[in-house]
């Protein structure tokens, strides 16, 4: 079967390849042929070729992509691993900084306990050394009271004995010289005033020419106290006292003027005490010191009742009088002067009527 080989249609002045299955036209040739079949090949080639090719594109696309995605899931997964390590850093920086501050706060508690303890050591020592003190300046007061107690004691018994044997007289009738305010040289006084839980007060008093009296009150006891001279001078001036000065006791009475009493004659049976009416209780405070008194007596009068006084005896310091001794020395006076009324019943009935006046007798001690 003979094909007319057709030459190639010419476009736009190209030669028109035969259409692919389409044989040549009779009278091509083979060279045409086998440059048709090259030329197809080579088309088919070409597209095994763009096949493989884009095939080869896609693979490679296909393995950038599976690397990029591997590339970027490694990235996430870095990313969150470097997250975690931050997270994780982040964790141990705060366990470390709360570890840092719980060792920080410990060490700053352990520090004030030992700075406590330091302090509570030497509170504890102070007070020791505090203690210490004040027992050493307890004793050494202790023992300096007990020195200071000691010669107030004795100094109690120097002004006690200043009294022993001394001899009693009145104040008001001492010299100058014997009173505190008028000394001329450094002179120390003994002076007792009833009162007291012993009955009975001492008092010393230093007087110097020209210097205020120094006055303290001691006691058996060992006490001694200072006492304002403002203050002694008003107990003096109330209360009787005895104010001895060497070897003579002044008596100072609490009625500082001319001193008497006036009685009824006591009745059968009575006594009356001049002596203590007088001198209260410093009548025993005498009589225990030993102070003389044979000089100090009181002069009883028997007054009528038409006012006429007679002097009928003496009294000494301490004695007593009796309606008896009152009655002997009446009619004795009565016999003496003459009286014409001197009998029994005449002393009784002017005894019944008169009173008996007793005055403390003057001049009566130097």
């Amino acid at each position: 079967m003979n094909f007319e080989q057709k030459p190639y249609r010419q476009q736009n002045g190209q030669p028109q390849q035969p259409q692919q299955g389409q044989l040549p036209s009779e009278g091509t040739d083979a060279a045409a042929i086998i440059a048709a079949r090259s030329a197809a090949v080579a088309r088919n080639r070409q597209k095994s070729e763009r096949a493989a090719l884009l095939r080869d594109v896609l693979r490679i696309v296909g393995v950038i992509v599976l690397v990029a995605g591997v590339g970027f899931v490694a990235h996430i997964k870095h990313q969150q691993t470097l997250e975690v390590e931050r997270q994780q850093a982040l964790r141990e920086e705060a366990e470390r900084v709360a570890r840092a501050k719980e060792r920080a706060e410990r060490e700053a508690r352990m520090d004030a306990a030992r700075k406590e303890r330091m302090a509570a050591l030497k509170a504890a020592e102070a007070e020791k050394l505090k203690r210490r003190e004040e027992e050493r300046r307890a004793r050494e007061a202790k023992i300096e009271a007990l020195r200071v107690q000691k010669e107030n004691i004795k100094r109690f018994h120097v002004a006690q004995e200043r009294f022993r044997g001394a001899s009693l007289g009145m104040l008001s009738s001492a010299p100058a010289s014997d009173l505190p305010a008028k000394v001329q040289n450094e002179t120390w006084f003994s002076c007792l005033v009833p009162g007291g839980r012993m009955g009975v007060e001492l008092y010393e008093i230093c007087a110097q020419p020209g210097k205020e009296l120094q006055v303290s009150r001691l006691d058996a006891d060992g006490n001694l106290d200072k006492v304002k001279v403002e203050d002694f001078n008003g107990i003096a001036s109330k209360v009787s006292f005895l104010l001895t000065k060497g070897s003579r006791c002044y008596y100072s009475p609490r009625d500082k003027g001319r001193w008497e009493m006036r009685r009824p004659v006591p009745a059968e049976g009575e006594t009356l005490d001049p002596t203590y009416e007088d001198f209260g209780d410093l009548i025993d405070v005498i009589r225990k010191r030993g102070i003389a008194t044979a000089s100090f007596g009181y002069d009883v009068y028997f007054r009528d009742i038409g006012g006429f006084e007679s002097r009928i005896l003496f009294v000494p310091f301490g004695g007593k009088l009796t309606r008896f001794a009152i009655h002997n020395a009446l009619q004795s006076t009565l016999v003496s002067q003459g009286a014409r009324s001197s009998g029994e019943a005449a002393v009784r009935a002017r005894l019944n009527e008169g009173n008996i006046v007793i005055r403390r007798r003057k001049g009566n001690m130097r």
